[in-house]
């Protein structure tokens, strides 16, 4: 599984794309790189580029990115459109609508509405109990 944590821009460790992207795998080869970069929109920048010199929704993207390079199962998103502005978070969510065709996707947000228009399922959990949302009437 992939996670991306909430503001995930703040665990950044590399001084470059490319050291975020090759993070604990150095032996990853450039056409994955290249690959996980051209998935979440990012193709254009160099590998030199630091990733806090990044918009916020370039940043989100990188950090999308890095979970896409190892290729896991699930890719499990912890409020991926907090601290964005409207645009970056349309864009967000069309980036998410592509890379659920490909990956099984979870994700967990207090502001489902912007969301529930990709989402399959959905459930709120209110003092404890798990519901099932009916997508077809929701309004969260």
């Amino acid at each position: 599984a992939g996670l991306v944590f909430q503001f995930p821009e703040r665990h950044f460790c590399g001084k470059t794309i490319l050291e975020e992207l090759r993070m604990g795998h150095p032996e990853l080869g450039s056409q994955r790189v290249y690959d996980a970069l051209g998935e979440v929109g990012l193709a254009d920048f160099t590998l030199d580029t630091s990733p806090h010199a990044m918009s916020g929704g370039q940043q989100r993207r990188l950090a999308l990115a890095v979970q896409l390079i190892r290729q896991p199962h699930i890719l499990m998103l912890d409020e991926p459109t907090a601290g964005l502005d409207w645009s970056m978070r349309r864009q967000l969510v069309n980036l998410l609508a592509k890379l659920k065709t490909h990956w099984t996707l979870l994700v967990v947000t207090h502001d489902a509405k912007d969301l529930l228009p990709i989402a399959d399922r959905c459930w709120t959990l209110k003092q404890g109990e798990l519901k099932a949302v009916d997508l077809a009437s929701a309004e969260l």
